[in-house]
């Protein structure tokens, strides 16, 4: 082993008392056999994983945001968004009851 290369265990791995803590590998056989010469000698469980499930896509809610963007295509906007956070101080200020703003 180089000395660029990492030593084992590495720093993360042992706990503050100098216990070896469990250390996780996942990913295919054969990333995870790339290991196989650092784990020589130790206790290691090996777990088969079912392939990974994919989420069905929410279509309720993929309608719900393609109506509201059909509904919001011909609002127009109230300005640039530099010019937002004056707006809302004005409005706290008293301009949203019709009042002069007293900043």
């Amino acid at each position: 082993m180089g000395e660029a290369e990492s030593k084992w265990p590495p720093p993360h791995a042992v706990d503050i008392i100098g216990r070896m803590a469990d250390q996780v590998l996942e990913g295919t056989w054969e990333e995870v056999s790339r290991h196989a010469a650092e784990l020589i000698g130790k206790r290691v469980r090996v777990t088969v994983l079912g392939e990974a499930e994919v989420p069905p896509r929410n279509e309720a809610m993929l309608k719900v945001l393609r109506r509201t963007s059909e509904r919001l295509k011909d609002l127009p906007s109230s300005g640039p968004t530099e010019e937002s956070p004056k707006m809302l101080r004005e409005g706290r200020a008293g301009g949203m009851w019709g009042h002069e703003p007293t900043e």
